[in-house]
């Protein structure tokens, strides 16, 4: 790290998790000090269940979440 305030509170080097503020994420994401902000909710958020299937979730201007239907997820690596 250079402390030129590009990249220096992010973690990209380990493996299996990502950090943001976070030296020693201790999750796949792991936010420190910080938000998620989705600027557009169309697309929502992807969880995928036990059974593995996938399932979008979105957030209604009510502020309530709803399932909205299953998802294909493919492996983009």
């Amino acid at each position: 790290m250079d402390n030129d305030g590009i990249g220096d509170d992010c973690d990209f080097g380990s493996v299996d998790n990502v950090g943001i503020g976070v030296l020693a994420p201790a999750a796949k994401l792991h936010i420190t000090d910080g938000s998620i902000y989705l600027d557009n909710n169309a697309g929502g958020i992807l969880m995928k269940s036990p059974d593995n299937s996938c399932w979008i979730i979105r957030i209604g201007d009510d502020g309530l979440m709803s399932i909205v239907g299953k998802c294909l997820v493919r492996n983009r690596y």
